[in-house]
């Protein structure tokens, strides 16, 4: 059985519009269904004011499209 070269992802961040990035690619903002390559393990948010956020990727069992979701931490006296 020939694996599915893309895995498509939902992610989702708290607060949204965090850009999303994965092996050193834009992949665009949250909320967003993206493609990941097979094999990547984890995306990585960044949202101006915020601390950046690695969140692991976990292909589901039943094939389902996965959900990541993260809650973004506010840098203290950023503007």
């Amino acid at each position: 059985k020939l694996e599915p070269e893309e895995l498509a992802v939902r992610v989702e961040s708290v607060p949204e519009g965090a850009t999303i990035f994965a092996s050193g690619r834009e992949l665009g903002a949250t909320p967003a269904l993206v493609k990941l390559p097979v094999g990547v393990k984890q995306v990585t948010l960044r949202l101006k004011c915020f601390e950046e956020a690695e969140l692991l990727v976990n292909p589901s069992a039943s094939g389902e499209t996965p959900v990541v979701k993260g809650a973004l931490k506010k840098q203290p006296g950023c503007r």
